[in-house]
């Protein structure tokens, strides 16, 4: 399929949130129909965070409307992570990630990025020409994201910091982290035990590649718009080439995706050291129209 790089973040310790939405959900394998349901505008799937059995954060992925992009008709698809009171009093986190998604030629047109975390600040958004098989992106961040010395915290007389630039030589076919979900959503590829996948990614500002394994269908029980319901799912356990927190709990990430037209991304566990486990686990789901 397509073929990727990594990207480059700190990792303190708080810093999972950053990693939920964008560079976990978007390891959905294929369900086992022939054909995907057709995304709907206003469809909403909102998480429940929780880090060492403790909950510490909602999350959510919706299908927020539509707009055109370099002429094309997009989906306006959007991703967020905000941490829970108790967490946002001492160390406020709420991270936005809305893509502009071609849905006829089923790739990504426009990334944006914006990451609140503590005293860590960033966005960062990318233009693609698929004409020229280029991205042109720009980035602003807090240059108190540095650690400063042996002691840490944040640099004096910190600044924000601005650039731009543009990647060359990219493939005709590629997603964004979010558009892999919907990608991987309306995909009309049977699933079967055993399979591997492999899927070129745009992120921070580079190509990277997402494999995942498909191990075997499984129950799963959950209770979503407050009833308790048991969803048949397949396993999947994705590998994802990046720096950062996930980066060390080595493989140790499982996910799983309802097994029937819908694919439903339902939950995700990952054991991070220091952290404990982190487990994202889907609590409502809104139709859309």
């Amino acid at each position: 399929m397509q073929k990727c790089k990594s990207y480059n973040h700190q990792s303190p310790r708080r810093k999972w949130l950053r990693f939920v939405v964008p560079c976990l959900l978007p390891f959905i394998a294929l369900s086992e129909s022939l054909s995907a349901t057709p995304l709907k505008i206003g469809e909403k799937f909102i998480y429940d965070i929780d880090v060492g059995g403790v909950y510490s954060g909602t999350a959510t992925m919706e299908v927020a409307g539509r707009t055109q992009r370099s002429g094309v008709d997009c989906l306006v698809l959007r991703s967020t992570a905000e941490s829970a009171a108790w967490i946002s009093a001492f160390f406020p986190v709420k991270d936005v990630i809305t893509s502009h998604w071609d849905p006829v030629r089923r790739r990504t047109m426009w990334n944006e990025k914006n990451l609140r975390e503590g005293n860590y600040f960033r966005f960062y958004r990318v233009a693609f020409d698929y004409a020229v098989g280029q991205a042109h992106w720009y980035e602003k961040r807090y240059s108190g994201n540095r650690p400063r010395g042996k002691t840490g915290g944040p640099q004096r007389q910190a600044v924000w910091e601005e650039r731009s630039g543009t990647t060359w030589m990219l493939p005709d076919q590629f997603q964004d982290m979010l558009s892999a979900v919907y990608f991987a959503r309306t995909h009309s590829e049977q699933a079967r035990a055993g399979q591997s996948f492999i899927l070129d990614v745009y992120d921070e500002l580079k190509l990277t590649e997402l494999k995942m394994h498909i191990h075997q269908k499984e129950e799963l029980t959950l209770e979503v718009n407050e009833t308790e319901r048991t969803i048949s799912a397949w396993r999947i356990q994705p590998f994802l080439n990046t720096t950062g927190m996930f980066q060390r709990a080595k493989g140790d990430v499982i996910v799983w995706i309802s097994a029937d037209e819908n694919r439903w991304p339902l939950k995700v566990s990952a054991a991070v050291p220091l952290v404990g486990s982190v487990d994202v686990t889907l609590t409502k789901y809104i139709a859309g129209h």
